[in-house]
């Protein structure tokens, strides 16, 4: 590879098409910022049969070993959380660091239907996990201690007010973080800061107790 700003390009040294394809997408599965855009355009009929389910393989494993990074990363995030900012902030990186597979599954180069079904399967599984991070926050006892019932109705708010699937919008900017999730970060975060001001002042405030709930990993 060599380094063009912020992004990798890949220097192909191949001479047919499934060649330059299969490196590039060894490259993308070491750093996915690596820069595609150079790969050949290919059509159903480009490759062989035995040739193009070679790709195909390669095009999946690329994918798998992206996800496996993503997940353990957002797991590792959100062990360290401590406020609704914090958590916030973490969605949205996470929505910023899945840009990458929506970008390969664009790709020009790679035929419709193979855009297609990897476009389908990314917003299944994203689709999947907000899901399970919803589910994970109504999970928690409705009938507990305020501070559980809080923590619950928390989660659930900041899951559905950053969703994972925002990326999903083709107007989406996949490479920034929105300044109008920042702005909802700040203000979730003066909320806590009120919050704990009006704790502090008041003697009969049950302290709250912070619980961050991640989606087991498969």
């Amino acid at each position: 590879h060599q380094a063009t700003g912020k992004h990798v390009c890949v220097t192909l040294d191949a001479t047919t098409d499934y060649e330059r394809w299969t490196l590039g997408l060894r490259a993308w599965r070491a750093d996915p910022s690596t820069d595609l855009s150079g790969l050949p355009a290919l059509q159903m009929d480009s490759l062989p049969p035995a040739a193009f389910t070679r790709l195909l393989r390669h095009l999946n494993e690329a994918v798998d070993e992206f996800m496996k990074r993503w997940h353990d990363q957002f797991i590792a995030t959100t062990a360290n959380v401590r406020d609704e900012r914090e958590i916030a902030r973490v969605l949205v990186d996470a929505r910023s660091r899945f840009a990458p597979r929506l970008r390969l599954a664009a790709h020009s180069g790679l035929p419709e239907p193979i855009r297609q079904q990897l476009r389908a399967h990314a917003e299944i599984e994203l689709r999947s996990i907000q899901g399970q991070l919803e589910d994970s926050a109504k999970s928690m006892s409705s009938s507990g201690a305020s501070s559980v019932r809080s923590d619950r109705d928390m989660l659930l708010r900041l899951y559905r007010e950053n969703p994972l699937t925002a990326v999903l919008d083709p107007n989406a900017l996949a490479d920034t973080i929105d300044d109008r999730e920042m702005h909802r970060a700040d203000a979730a975060q003066e909320r806590m800061e009120a919050e704990a001001y009006a704790a502090a002042t008041d003697p009969w405030t049950v302290p709250r107790r912070r619980v961050f709930v991640a989606p087991d990993k498969d």
